[in-house]
């Protein structure tokens, strides 16, 4: 066992290997398209990028991968999109150059160039209409996000940009060159045990890393659309491990040991990548003018060690997106520590995204923005304007506001049309009342629980 700190002991490389749910860490998850193109022809290649297309529904999400990352680590939104959703969604994953089943060749990577390769992958899968796709990033995916706004904004449907920057900044405890010499750190010669460790702290909070495996998550070839059985278990069933580390630990164990997965070159080429990716506050504002604000979410939690805060509230300030969430103890990576939250939180976005309800949900309390484009978790809310459905594609017009009488502002509110408002109170009184965004089940105007009222257009 390896000992972390004074709170908990991690499993061994070897014991982890030897776990039965080794085998099936990756989930058998049997696309609906795949396969491998030739991109970056004219632009130093050919360089093959291996794709996938989870689910054929009409909401076409491309999920962005960052530094080391590869396509599988989107499972659990390949899951939940693209498999138990699939009528409704269609998810593209891809490996970027330099990293998993793609090609890894010796060059200057730059963040411009993933992103034409990418859109390379857009083109030759047929998603090229205007205003089509949600693009998310996260990380150096986040900054590749960034130029595939720049370069192709018109068919972007929506802009999401997770714990990213647009370039590094001087955080309280952490300059730009302290960050690459970290990542530096990750291939410098130490034992497989240890840099994985570094690596999961870097991401993970300790005490979630010490949690139990969460087996509600995991797939099932009775119950999950196209999943396959999971190797090694005698009834196929996928079984989870012990702790949350140690899911991680196998993931990484996965990647680094299946061959030409994982290489030092590759890895140090997307590094240069992602060190020096920068984009000016007027080339921010432009992508933002020509995507369109209210298209464009960016997220940041004040936990994340891999890019501190400071780099996503100079991103936030920047760009001025319809929402920019500054969530109080969130991590880099809230798609694997937090997949139901932002599963929950992204989910609406895809259906109506000219919904700026400008919220997000972290501990069950409500982030609510006001006039500026940062607000934390906590902040007092007087009279706030939530948020404006636009009539694109038949949505009737709808306004929807709130106000507390000087309070805080706790509980959860989902605009979205055919969904359902779930909660609505304040700090004191929660009010449970299902509104129905299409069939309007509230009266106009109807007074909601202490001191909150709820105007639905009528349509």
């Amino acid at each position: 066992m390896l000992h972390v700190g004074r709170t908990f002991a991690l499993p061994l490389a070897e014991d982890t290997v030897k776990h039965p749910a080794f085998a099936s860490v990756v989930w058998a998850l049997e696309p609906h398209r795949a396969g491998k193109l030739e991109a970056a022809k004219g632009r130093g290649g050919p360089i093959k990028i291996a794709w996938e297309i989870h689910g054929d529904g009409p909401t076409k999400v491309v999920l962005i991968m960052g530094l080391a990352g590869v396509k599988t680590s989107w499972q659990r939104q390949t899951k939940y999109f693209g498999h138990d959703r699939a009528d409704a969604y269609s998810v593209l994953i891809l490996d970027n150059r330099g990293i998993g089943e793609s090609d890894k060749p010796l060059a200057r990577y730059t963040t411009s160039a993933m992103a034409a390769d990418t859109v390379d992958v857009l083109d030759h899968v047929g998603w090229t209409a205007e205003r089509e796709v949600h693009v998310v990033g996260i990380s150096m995916g986040g900054m590749i996000a960034q130029e595939i706004a720049c370069a192709v904004p018109t068919r972007l449907r929506s802009l999401t940009l997770i714990g990213t920057t647009a370039r590094f900044e001087s955080g309280p405890a952490r300059s730009w060159s302290d960050a690459i010499w970290q990542r530096v750190g990750f291939v410098v010669p130490k034992s497989e045990d240890q840099g994985i460790v570094d690596t999961s702290r870097q991401l993970f909070s300790d005490e979630w890393l010490a949690a139990p495996d969460d087996a509600a998550a995991l797939p099932s070839p009775r119950t999950t659309p196209r999943c396959c059985s999971a190797p090694g278990t005698p009834d196929g069933e996928y079984i989870p491990f012990d702790t949350n580390f140690q899911r991680f630990q196998a993931q990484e164990l996965f990647k680094k040991r299946q061959p030409g997965w994982f290489t030092t070159q590759g890895f140090l080429c997307q590094l240069i990548a992602a060190g020096w990716h920068s984009k000016s506050p007027e080339q921010l504002r432009q992508m933002a003018d020509r995507v369109g604000r209210e298209r464009i979410l960016i997220m940041h939690g004040t936990a994340d060690n891999m890019i501190t805060v400071p780099n996503g509230e100079k991103l936030i300030k920047h760009v001025e997106p319809g929402a920019g969430l500054i969530v109080e103890g969130m991590g880099h990576a809230p798609g694997a520590d937090r997949a139901d939250w932002f599963n929950s939180l992204y989910g609406i976005r895809p259906v109506v995204e000219e919904v700026i309800v400008q919220l997000a949900i972290a501990r069950a309390e409500l982030l609510l923005l006001q006039e500026k484009p940062v607000v934390h978790e906590g902040q007092g809310v007087e009279d706030v304007k939530l948020g404006e459905l636009g009539e694109d594609e038949g949505v009737v017009h709808e306004v929807v506001e709130a106000g507390s009488q000087g309070g805080l502002v706790k509980g959860l509110f989902q605009g979205r049309v055919g969904g359902v408002v779930e909660e609505v109170g304040d700090a004191d009184n929660v009010v449970f009342g299902v509104v129905d965004g299409r069939r309007l089940d509230a009266v106009e105007g109807e007074e909601v629980g202490d001191g909150f009222l709820i105007i639905l257009g009528k349509g």
